[in-house]
């Protein structure tokens, strides 16, 4: 609970530290790895946070798997975040779209894919020239 409140205190540093010694403890807790990833991507430290993410977005191999379904959702959905704000886009979007494939009525991921695809390439929303693969079908049909 301590490493939550210096998270929502926003201690992130010493949250972070927190979480790694409950972690050391219980290796086998996936929402708690997928916190700890939150708070290391709250303070822009994305390259360890993208590491936590991609480990979490599969947990079968965890022998408590069935008590973490939701967490490969919300690990494709932050690193989702995390690619839209670098501006990889098409990546952002395939997070996202898995995202909802293995949790449906899960929202966040919904609204990020329409904040992603309202930053389409300039080249796109002009109706031409553009060549990334996610608006390449659209630019097609708008030639």
């Amino acid at each position: 609970q301590y490493a939550r409140v210096l998270g929502w205190d926003q201690r992130y540093d010493a949250s972070a530290k927190q979480y790694e010694t409950i972690l050391l403890a219980n290796p086998d807790r996936a929402d708690l790895r997928l916190e700890y990833a939150q708070i290391l991507s709250y303070e822009s430290d994305f390259g360890p946070a993208i590491t936590q993410f991609h480990q979490l977005t599969d947990v079968s191999a965890n022998p408590r798997a069935n008590l973490y379904s939701d967490v490969p959702p919300k690990a494709l959905f932050n690193l989702g975040q995390i690619y839209r704000w670098y501006g990889w886009n098409d990546t952002a979007v395939a997070d996202q779209t898995q995202a909802l494939a293995l949790a449906a009525a899960y929202i966040p991921p919904r609204n990020a894919l329409a904040l992603t695809r309202h930053a389409l390439p300039t080249a796109h929303r002009a109706g031409g020239g553009c060549r990334a693969p996610l608006c390449a079908r659209r630019c097609r049909r708008a030639r």
